[in-house]
């Protein structure tokens, strides 16, 4: 499992939470009756020191007031005797890699980001990686007196003869944890507006409220809506001036409610919640997702709003509490399962039936909620403590492949037989990844994709540029081209302590340049977002190249290419004919004779044979829905990767029985069935092609 980082400990009963992109902030609530702010980014407080020394050989140097002290923060020393000068850390300090980067650019954000070691830098022969304005940054991480420093910043004027001229700065940096209101009465949850100035808040006593961020205590907080029993989570959205939250009632009286955000007006959308904690709401908003902690299954269940239909999805969870979704595309949801479970679970709307698969086991106790910080990264609040998990640190390495992969799929999880085959190589498989955030078998690729490039790896090799090459494989064999758009991320900028969107653009020649790492980049690995939309479908080869300052190639002997499965082609869903006793049934049509079982004729395919899953459901009466049939790839798995589904089939094999014990309407009410259908083609980071169709007749038997 991954390793953990405590971001915050001795907290009030931290709940509800929202991280802040822009700000790379956290904000959260503490049942205690706090609101408060984690900056994973710490701010500055004080520039403790700044100087210029030359330090001769085996002598050290204390860079919080600039004298040479034994037991200073670096030590210049010979690595044993006879050996090469090498700068060392001492004492609680860490070093981190050597690089050429404007010193002068260098804040104290930037040095919160690279990897910190306890290895010592060569500063002579020919592993000498201390040459002029060679810049590294020294952490402290125990500053003792309080007064010290926490980061600095070292840069080499000059090196020979023994001793060596450094200039350095270092810094203190505020507490990442600060509380910025107090006395809420019991608050559950918190999200905040798109600017970042205001945040809505859910008090347990019932209350909606509006909340100044900079004059975050209640007393100054507006009240927009009460009379709520136990409100919990809060889905907010902000486009359309709205915010959905759940009742926790012990019996199954609990209510969904929208709220208008201006003119604090409540309405119900769904009665019959038990125990619920957490809600997400559809882009489309036509369905609620809710956890509850029912006495029939601790469950998440999905709610049309507009039916108030409710389809349990999986019953097997323990004190589910509040969700987040786990991609763009809406396939997943990452939810904080509380004591004794005591951990996070993914769950796969995608999969049939429905799954939820552990991705962090041995959480602190009694979690509440989680955000994705950045793909690959988890926050976790639980009751006194907030965790962060970097789920991916298993996975890359600096000395790992060049071609990282692509979103969330390692390079070596994208399928490349020795020897080749091109029937079936390209496709993705992480299912031997357990509790990892995106499981997929066989899956191809789609869309516009992220593809990962160890920049740290391409500087230690003496990369300043990188280009990018794609070439078709299947079906007909193509020529190397080179893909130049422009892509995006966002960078922190140290000046407006924000990350502000930058646009990554290649100089005449083509070339990419390769990022520092001191700069603080929200997707640190990314090198491309490839538009596959424009390609053919097929099987291509992506492949990075590396070249020096003079712009001349670098060979390396590390995963710099692979070769990947494009499907681009969306899945098909059709209910070709309703039949009765053998015979069609129109739509429409009242059913009034014979038997009450039924057939159904109808393609649920893909055409490049990659389907994923086909279900069938059939509604009626008041909020009444029962399966038909159903099939998913996990039946059909073969070495072919390949599996049409259904085209033109009767399903299911035996009749369906429209009669269901105990509910006359079953046989006697409007039934519309559904067909929902999903091929595996992902964009690296979640399942993107979906097709449904519906068909609707009366029984009336």
């Amino acid at each position: 499992m991954p390793t953990p980082v405590q971001l915050a400990t001795g907290l009030g009963g931290a709940i509800g939470s929202d991280y802040v992109l822009s700000r790379n902030q956290l904000y959260f609530v503490e049942y205690n009756g706090n609101i408060s702010r984690l900056d994973l980014v710490r701010p500055l407080e004080a520039v403790v020191f700044s100087g210029t020394v030359t330090m001769p050989a085996n002598s050290s140097l204390d860079l919080s007031n600039g004298t040479s002290a034994q037991g200073g923060h670096i030590r210049w020393d010979h690595s044993s005797p006879g050996g090469i000068l090498v700068m060392r850390p001492q004492g609680n300090c860490t070093l981190s890699t050597a690089t050429i980067i404007n010193f002068d650019k260098i804040t104290e954000a930037e040095l919160q980001n690279p990897p910190y070691t306890q290895n010592s830098i060569p500063g002579e022969g020919a592993a000498n990686q201390l040459t002029t304005g060679a810049v590294f940054g020294v952490f402290n991480s125990s500053r003792q007196p309080a007064a010290n420093f926490d980061y600095a910043k070292v840069v080499v004027l000059s090196n020979a003869g023994g001793s060596i001229k450094v200039q350095w700065v270092s810094y203190r940096v505020k507490a990442r944890y600060s509380v910025i209101g107090t006395s809420y009465a019991q608050p559950e949850d918190i999200k905040v507006t798109s600017g970042g100035r205001y945040a809505y808040v859910t008090e347990r006593t019932g209350n909606f409220l509006r909340v100044d961020l900079t004059n975050a205590n209640r007393g100054s907080a507006q009240l927009v809506a009460s009379g709520l029993n136990t409100p919990q989570q809060i889905f907010l959205d902000e486009a359309h001036g709205q915010a959905y939250v759940p009742e926790y009632t012990t019996t199954a009286t609990g209510k969904i409610w929208r709220i208008d955000l201006s003119g604090s007006i409540k309405t119900q959308l769904f009665s019959g919640l038990e125990a619920c904690t957490g809600i997400l709401v559809t882009k489309d908003l036509r369905y609620a997702l809710v956890t509850e902690q029912a006495s029939g299954g601790n469950r998440v269940a999905r709610i049309n709003l507009a039916t108030g239909q409710r389809e349990n999805l999986i019953t097997t969870l323990t004190a589910p509490f509040f969700m987040e979704w786990g991609d763009d595309n809406e396939s997943h949801i990452i939810l904080a399962e509380r004591d004794p479970a005591n951990r996070i679970t993914v769950v796969d709307l995608s999969a049939n039936p429905v799954t939820a698969t552990v991705l962090v086991s041995g959480v602190p106790n009694r979690p509440s909620s989680c955000v994705v910080s950045k793909p690959g990264t988890l926050l976790v609040c639980s009751d006194s403590v907030i965790t962060q998990y970097d789920i991916s640190s298993s996975l890359f390495s600096l000395t790992g492949p060049l071609f990282m992969g692509i979103g969330l799929i390692p390079v070596d999880h994208i399928i490349n037989a020795t020897p080749p085959d091109n029937n079936t190589d390209g496709y993705a498989d992480t299912t031997d990844i357990s509790g990892y955030l995106l499981r997929v078998k066989d899956a191809p690729f789609g869309g516009t994709l992220a593809i990962m490039i160890n920049h740290n790896a391409a500087l230690l090799a003496g990369a300043t540029y990188y280009k990018l090459s794609v070439t078709q494989i299947t079906p007909i064999a193509g020529v190397p081209t080179e893909p130049r758009q422009g892509f995006s991320d966002y960078l922190w900028n140290p000046v407006t302590s924000r990350f502000e969107p930058r646009t990554i653009t290649p100089d005449a020649d083509g070339f990419y340049p390769v990022r520092k790492p001191l700069e603080v980049w929200y997707n640190p690995l990314l090198g491309y977002t490839l538009d596959t939309t424009i390609l053919g479908n097929g099987l291509y080869n992506i492949d990075i190249t590396i070249y020096n300052a003079a712009k001349v190639a670098i060979g390396v002997s590390t995963i710099h290419n692979r070769k990947v499965k494009i499907d681009n082609q969306w899945p098909v869903a059709n209910i070709e004919k309703i039949l009765h006793d053998g015979a069609e049934v129109p739509v429409c049509t009242i059913v009034n004779s014979g038997t009450d079982q039924f057939q159904f004729q109808i393609t649920a395919t893909d055409p490049q044979g990659h389907l994923l899953s086909w279900n069938m459901s059939a509604l009626w009466g008041d909020n009444k829905s029962i399966d038909v049939g159903s099939d998913t790839y996990q039946n059909h798995i073969s070495a072919t990767r390949q599996w049409a589904g259904v085209i033109s089939g009767v399903v299911p094999a035996s009749a369906w029985h429209a009669t269901v014990a105990g509910d006359s309407t079953s046989t006697r009410c409007a039934h519309t069935f559904y067909l929902g259908v999903w091929d595996r083609v992902i964009n690296g980071y979640g399942y993107i092609h979906y097709q449904t169709y519906h068909k609707s007749i009366t029984i009336w038997l």
